[in-house]
């Protein structure tokens, strides 16, 4: 189900540039040979039957192929116009660590040379089933170009990538630019809140739940405060029927003509993770981010900051206490792009990863 709104985008060409090609469409669903025999453990499309696919598991480590699109031209950009390209990832659950890598890539020399936009890694270490999440990356910078949009899969023998639902779209301002979406279990209950930026004509949010992170369903609808206004707004739901262990909820934004846009996914579990990074904050940064540790006990943490290819740029040494420490890494010195923070519990091993932006 790839799709696109500016030209119509064919991800029919694959490039090997290192090492054999990992690229394919798969049809329906991927089940590699160290996986149970349980489906959950499968790799399904986002939507629809067919989905792309880095196999990253059979091929060698150090293997980088490009799935890349043919050229097409966006349109100079006029006020208040928006160029941008949405896609679902996911990955299987073969491994617990961080090792494989997806690029958005852009040429605008035919595929000559390839730009890496912004890198990403495994959506959650701690996901028992897969699961998708989508990406939003603005085109803008290329408007009145010729260009060709490519994903660069890097192989590190670890985990299969997921690819759907490739769009790109050329739109006036968003009406709604989400800045937060946070979840927390408060007794028998699930507590949603999220930000937004700005708001353009919005009537509100429909909450959806997943218990397989697949089928979404709807609970719930939050009304606009504003409709339009350019001030950061917050919002809040409860769901106070969360029976299932592990929940995952996504807010399916509605305009007043009837246009749509999802948010990010946020997993709930309950009775879940006693030790925890319970938020990171400002994302994007510049030259400071700073780390909520929660836990339940005093113990003994790693928190390190990588890169997306998995090397530890900086690391502390952290004893947590009952409810939360916070932490502050000085980053002005890294380079622009994107890194994790990585929460490392020092007695069992168990890691818990974080995204952010260095601006």
């Amino acid at each position: 189900n790839e799709s696109a709104e500016v030209n119509p985008l064919t991800f029919g060409w694959l490039r090997a540039i290192a090492g054999s090609n990992a690229w394919a469409l798969e049809t329906n669903g991927y089940r590699n040979a160290d996986l149970t025999a349980n489906t959950a453990d499968s790799l399904y499309p986002q939507s629809g039957s067919t989905f792309f696919l880095f196999n990253s598991y059979n091929a060698p480590a150090g293997t980088r192929t490009i799935l890349y699109s043919n050229c097409f031209n966006l349109p100079t950009a006029s006020t208040g116009m928006q160029f941008d390209i949405s896609f679902w990832m996911s990955h299987d659950t073969s491994y617990a660590n961080d090792r494989d890598s997806l690029y958005l890539v852009i040429s605008t020399d035919r595929g000559q040379t390839w730009n890496r936009i912004q890198g990403f890694q495994r959506y959650d270490p701690l996901f028992t089933i897969p699961n998708w999440k989508v990406e939003n990356i603005s085109l803008l910078a290329y408007a009145g170009q010729t260009i060709q949009i490519g994903f660069e899969g890097v192989s590190k023998f670890g985990n299969i990538i997921g690819l759907d639902n490739i769009v790109v779209r050329a739109n006036a301002a968003l009406p709604v630019t989400f800045a937060s979406f946070t979840g927390k279990t408060d007794g028998t209950s699930n507590v949603l809140n999220w930000t937004t930026a700005n708001e353009q004509n919005n009537q509100g949010f429909e909450v959806l739940r997943s218990t397989d992170g697949r089928s979404f369903s709807k609970i719930g609808f939050v009304a606009s405060t504003h409709e339009t206004t350019t001030r950061t707004t917050s919002y809040s739901f409860t769901d106070k029927n969360a029976a299932s262990a592990t929940n995952y909820y996504r807010l399916k934004q509605l305009d007043k003509d009837g246009k749509s846009s999802y948010s990010s996914v946020v997993v709930l579990r309950r009775g879940g993770r006693k030790l925890e990074i319970a938020n990171i904050y400002p994302n994007p940064t510049v030259d400071v981010l700073n780390a909520v540790i929660s836990s339940d006990k005093e113990e003994k943490v790693t928190l390190a900051i990588v890169d997306i290819a998995g090397r530890v740029i900086t690391s502390q040494q952290v004893t947590t206490t009952l409810g939360s420490v916070n932490v502050s890494f000085n980053i002005k010195s890294l380079s622009k792009g994107t890194y994790f923070i990585k929460l490392i519990n020092t007695s069992t091993s168990e890691t818990q990863t974080e995204r952010f932006i260095k601006q």
